[in-house]
């Protein structure tokens, strides 16, 4: 009977190092995916955007920002838009800068952000 029970702790300690090895990657998936959509619902409910004009949306995990999220448009697909959730809201990364310092402008880049 000892050789049963040392079997089953044994069992419920691994499950549990398990466990708590892939919840820091659980929740980095959930986190991404909670960005996604809510970067959809910012679009679509806020700026009214429908969602065919957005091609895609795509949360990573990076050292700065740490959670960025990238749109890229329909009517745009080689542009791609950088938003950071902060504060809690949605705020569209300033536009680069061409080689004489000019701010490059494109047709989804937000005023907010200039």
């Amino acid at each position: 009977m000892p050789c049963v029970r040392l079997k089953k702790s044994s069992l419920i300690i691994g499950t549990v190092i398990l466990l708590l090895a892939f919840s820091p990657l659980a929740y980095s998936r959930y986190t991404l995916y909670n960005l996604e959509r809510g970067i959809l619902a910012y679009l679509t409910e806020t700026k009214h955007y429908e969602e065919k004009e957005i091609l895609s949306i795509e949360a990573k995990i990076s050292k700065t920002p740490r959670y960025p999220i990238y749109v890229k448009f329909a009517d745009e697909p080689d542009v791609t838009y950088l938003y950071i959730y902060r504060d809690d809201k949605y705020i569209q990364s300033p536009p680069t800068r061409d080689a004489r310092g000019n701010l490059i402008l494109h047709k989804h880049t937000e005023k907010e952000t200039l």
